[in-house]
């Protein structure tokens, strides 16, 4: 009597109950007179209830050592985290923005690779557009060219800037099948200057294992990269010869360039670059236009009917080979 535990110091452990077989008493108490037997070694009971109440105890009922991974992975499944802040679940598209901007912008380049093999130029050119337009924002910001107020200045991490370069590419294919020649130039331009920083300071491997990614559709071994210089020069012929030819100016100029534009582009794949035959054809037209300013039939009617292979519904091309039988111009 009249003993005192010191303060803070740990509650005595209650021992269980056992009755005279060694089974637990319902009522947790020993059965005939017995006091509490000690417990068997390695068989520690809760200091809290004993060990009679484990499913209601504050202490018993908590997880165990063995479940702690398993109770961490119920808690927050529904939520994701980084740098130790958590937030509400949000929709798939957000999660891949969260992860990094060069996963998630790579992602709408796949998804606009395959409307732009579909045919389907309005929606592929909307999706490369916004890869190009998040990118750019993201690297100026990086650069500290764009002030974000109340922003922290993001990082530009490696495989970024090559992703910009790839969409430039992607986004002239798609210009390619609008048939904006005037665009494909302008990106092909952007995407030749990216490409000469990226083999000077960058990861040029990076960006063709990105490039593998969006044509995984695609045969084994299929790229576009490499031949986008060449693409841009090919429209850049058929623009300034069409433009010459229309003057009535040069046309043995215009005969002689756009033939080497016709055997440029020749190797390339149709299926990697939709549009690529509305090219052909154009160029065989501008030619047929400007053997017909010569009074060269034959050639311009040979012309004419390589741009009706290439493309049926040119109605040009029908006009220049009418011409050119007639011989008249």
């Amino acid at each position: 009597f009249g003993s005192r535990r010191p303060p803070g110091s740990r509650p005595p452990r209650l021992s269980s109950a056992l009755g005279p077989l060694g089974r637990r008493d319902s009522r947790g108490a020993g059965c005939m007179g017995e006091g509490p037997a000690e417990p068997a070694a390695g068989d520690e009971s809760c200091w809290c209830c004993g060990g009679i109440n484990p499913e209601t105890c504050p202490v018993c009922s908590t997880a165990k050592v063995e479940d702690r991974e398993e109770a961490i992975r119920n808690e927050t499944t529904a939520l994701i985290g980084q740098d130790g802040w958590v937030v509400e679940d949000t929709d798939l598209e957000e999660r891949k923005k969260a992860a990094s901007p060069e996963a998630y912008n790579l992602s709408i380049l796949c998804e606009a690779e395959s409307y732009l093999r579909n045919g389907e130029w309005e929606k592929a050119l909307e999706l490369s557009e916004r890869c190009c337009r998040n990118l750019e924002l993201h690297i100026e910001a990086a650069e500290g060219r764009l002030n974000l107020p109340g922003q922290v200045r993001p990082l530009l991490r490696r495989g970024e800037r090559e992703l910009l370069a790839l969409a430039f590419a992607h986004r002239g294919r798609c210009y390619l099948l609008k048939q904006d020649y005037r665009q494909v130039i302008d990106d092909g331009k952007r995407f030749a200057r990216l490409y000469e920083m990226v083999v000077e300071s960058g990861n040029p491997a990076s960006m063709h294992e990105q490039e593998k990614r969006v044509l995984n559709t695609h045969e084994r071994g299929a790229t576009f990269i490499g031949n986008m210089p060449l693409l841009a020069a090919a429209c850049e012929i058929a623009n300034q010869c069409r433009e010459r030819v229309g003057n009535g100016f040069a046309p043995k100029v215009v005969l002689e360039h756009t033939r080497k534009a016709i055997e440029g582009i020749e190797p390339l794949d149709f299926m990697v670059f939709p549009g690529l035959n509305a090219l052909r054809a154009h160029l065989h037209v501008t030619r047929a236009h400007a053997a017909l300013e010569l009074e060269r039939w034959e050639e311009a009617k040979e012309d004419a009917e390589l741009a009706l292979a290439c493309d049926p519904s040119f109605k040009e091309a029908e006009y220049m080979k009418q011409s050119a039988e007639n011989e008249e111009w």
